[in-house]
């Protein structure tokens, strides 16, 4: 086992079967950090586990109403009034299962190009009335629509991360990497630095509730870590729309935290202490100052 193999299975093997040599090659380093997060992406992820964000994705929610005279199928849900765990359900799918499992689920959603996750009884009794044309109606069944680019999505930043760690490696100690004999006598210190580099980045601890703290991770440069950062911390999507939107036309002036991202910056935190927007986003306003200065590190 050498680090040009590890580099290939990545390139052309299916994820799984390029994560188990990953897991060798973690042993052969003594890299504790890099055999974790292998064990934990080929295993999948236990309930208390705390997910990555690029394993948090979007989902799409329709219901099928009926009233006493006419159905109405596959009609979008109106997420806004529901209650707050009900909607942040809604809204995301946790994907925790191993690559392995995540990679099945492509394969075998790929006529729909979906996943379907049904929504449990007690989330639809809070589905309110609507109206349709006129009507109302009220939802008897709903389910919650996860695209397959998602799943691909998760299995790719596994991949990327992974491949940019071997790549850092072959670059760090050149020459050092085409036997065991060699990779065994790499520095563990070093090889732990460029993975917390590369694959953990930065994090920042966010409290989600009263009583409840998650990891929530940044890649700096990395907006789609950023808004599924944002998201997690409970930032609503128009704000979160707003904050990608600030951070592009401050890009194209050339500038970091630019005018545009420090005056969301001011208007979230002036709706903070006026109270509009939910309580969880006012708790949560350091760890979303934080989670934008890892962005722009």
């Amino acid at each position: 086992m050498n680090l040009q193999e590890v580099r290939d299975s990545l390139l052309n093997d299916p994820l799984s079967k390029a994560l188990l040599k990953a897991k060798v090659l973690a042993s052969i380093l003594k890299a504790s950090d890099l055999r974790l997060f292998v064990d934990r992406e080929l295993n999948g992820y236990g309930p208390q586990g705390t997910l990555p964000s690029y394993r948090i994705v979007g989902c799409a929610n329709v219901g099928h109403f009926r009233n006493s005279r006419m159905t109405a199928d596959d009609q979008p849900i109106p997420l806004s009034g529901l209650p707050d765990a009900v909607r942040q359900w809604a809204e995301t799918y946790e994907c925790a299962e191993g690559i392995g499992g995540v990679e099945h689920t492509i394969r075998t959603s790929q006529i729909e190009q979906a996943f379907w996750v049904q929504w449990p009884n007690e989330y639809l009794a809070t589905i309110p009335e609507v109206d349709i044309g006129g009507y109302g109606f009220r939802c008897f069944a709903a389910t919650k629509r996860v695209s397959i680019d998602a799943f691909v999505s998760v299995v790719e930043s596994v991949r990327s991360r992974v491949l940019d760690t071997v790549l850092a490696l072959a670059e760090r100690f050149p020459g050092q990497t085409a036997t065991e004999e060699q990779l065994a006598a790499v520095p563990p210190q070093e090889v732990t630095t460029i993975v917390q580099t590369v694959i953990y980045g930065d994090h920042a601890t966010v409290a989600s509730g009263a009583n409840v703290q998650q990891n929530v991770h940044i890649t700096p440069g990395d907006l789609v870590s950023l808004i599924d950062s944002m998201q997690q911390l409970g930032v609503p999507r128009t704000e979160r729309e707003a904050l990608s939107g600030a951070i592009a036309l401050d890009k194209e002036q050339g500038s970091g935290m630019g005018p545009r991202v420090k005056g969301w910056l001011a208007d979230l935190t002036e709706k903070a202490l006026t109270k509009s927007v939910e309580w969880g986003v006012s708790a949560a306003l350091p760890h979303i100052i934080d989670a934008i200065r890892n962005y722009f590190a």
